[in-house]
């Protein structure tokens, strides 16, 4: 047979759907376009290794249990001091353990710039007020009572320094740096968000403000502090969504005395 037949009757290529006997659909190729589609890339936790990652997730973990018996048990002053020295000890442990990484611990500036994040924080306000909107939703449906607080205008420098400044830096150092900075390097950053945003919700659990939208806000800040690389765009946010729900609370307030003025 000559060059030219042998040529014709070469076999054609594989489908574009298919390289090297896999399919784009199934098999590892798709495992690893998978990956890099929905996978959730970040510094966070880069320096811990063998030990010191299990070592970390301890630490981690004992902050956070102490941090939640410390706010069910709602001691003054004893739970305010102790919530704050636990947040303060495992930041210092991590520090120790990452080798003084910052980037580890999420302590530089965003990926990509405040500008991006300021576009995504607008877009991710407006997601989460759908999530938290169709939440409350089914939350009411099913027979639950939102709970809903009132906050007179006395009330407001307090409250702005408690839920805008105090909250954000405490909550943010527990529940996103000594628990996602370990937990992502132990168990990928997916599980780390989860377990953040689930020990988020029992935190207002034992605040007694038991509500949908604190588990959603901790998903969606434990997800901006991974993949910002950054803990300060989750205190930002934070800080954002309580002044948000502290000028609704204000605006209760005035629609309560407004009812009840003859």
């Amino acid at each position: 047979m000559s060059l030219r037949a042998m040529q014709r009757t070469r076999p054609a290529a594989a489908p574009s759907g298919k390289i090297e006997g896999h399919s784009r659909r199934s098999g590892p190729l798709s495992l690893v376009v998978r990956r890099r589609r929905w996978g959730l890339q970040t510094g966070i936790g880069r320096r811990l290794r063998g030990g010191r990652s299990g070592a970390a997730s301890a630490v981690g973990l004992l902050a956070v249990v102490l941090d939640l018996w410390l706010a069910w048990l709602n001691r003054y002053p004893e739970s305010i001091e102790g919530r704050w020295a636990a947040g303060l000890t495992a930041l210092a442990a991590l520090t120790w353990l990452s080798d003084g990484d910052l980037p580890t611990l999420g302590l530089v500036p965003p990926a990509g710039g405040w500008r991006r994040w300021a576009g995504l924080a607008a877009l991710l306000g407006v997601v989460a007020a759908a999530c938290m909107g169709a939440a409350a939703g089914l939350w009411v449906a099913a027979g639950w009572r939102l709970p809903v607080q009132a906050v007179a205008p006395s009330q407001v420098g307090p409250a702005l320094l408690r839920m805008c400044v105090f909250a954000p830096l405490l909550e943010e150092s527990l529940y996103r740096v000594a628990l996602c900075v370990p937990l992502a390097r132990a168990v990928g950053p997916w599980a780390a968000v989860t377990a953040s945003a689930a020990a988020f919700g029992l935190l207002h659990v034992a605040y007694g403000h038991p509500s949908p939208e604190n588990l959603l806000g901790g998903f969606f800040l434990a997800w901006a502090y991974l993949r910002s690389g950054s803990v300060f765009v989750p205190v930002a946010l934070h800080a954002i969504g309580n002044l948000l729900i502290l000028i609704g609370q204000v605006g209760v307030w005035y629609w309560a005395e407004a009812l009840a003025s003859p």
